[in-house]
């Protein structure tokens, strides 16, 4: 969104398991399926309450943030939207997480500088329980020049220091 509305402070966008569209559209049905419903006291969710806990001046507020959280309606991205998004932008994401990958492949297909990585046997919650494999991969994007050489094409060829 600040890429969106504030393009001049954005250099490269990072994001992991991010949704563009409206639910149920990205998510992957198979990874999402609740036996029960969830509330903020259910065991499907300790982890993000456990760490709410851990940070926030109140604790005891969990209850209301979860209620807050769960009521969001996000509306996602219109196509127009993403495809004025100028500055380079690194989807991650598993191939086992909540956000189906054709989501992010169908993404990608609009935004004009983006990439894709897609981590093998990777969850939603790769980047906190695997980050030795995630975080190379964002530090690379981070801190690759902003002029690369092109891509090799079959109608061009690989050509070692004239594209990649």
């Amino acid at each position: 969104m600040i890429a969106l509305r504030h393009p001049e402070v954005v250099r490269r966008v990072v994001t992991y398991s991010a949704t563009f569209a409206p639910p149920p559209e990205p998510l992957n049905p198979e990874t999402v399926h609740y036996d029960h419903t969830p509330t903020s006291e259910t065991r499907d969710i300790a982890f993000q309450r456990e760490m709410y806990k851990k940070v926030a001046p109140d604790p005891n507020y969990w209850p209301k943030i979860y209620q807050k959280v769960t009521s969001l309606q996000w509306k996602g991205f219109s196509n127009e939207e993403l495809a004025s998004l100028k500055a380079p932008i690194l989807l991650i994401q598993g191939d086992h997480d909540f956000v189906r990958l054709e989501h992010s492949v169908e993404t990608l297909k609009h935004l004009p500088n983006a990439e894709l990585a897609v981590i093998p046997s990777g969850s939603h919650f790769a980047l906190l329980s695997e980050q030795e494999r995630v975080i190379p991969i964002i530090k690379h994007f981070l801190e690759k020049s902003d002029k690369e050489l092109p891509i090799a094409i079959a109608n061009v060829g690989y050509h070692p220091g004239e594209n990649r």
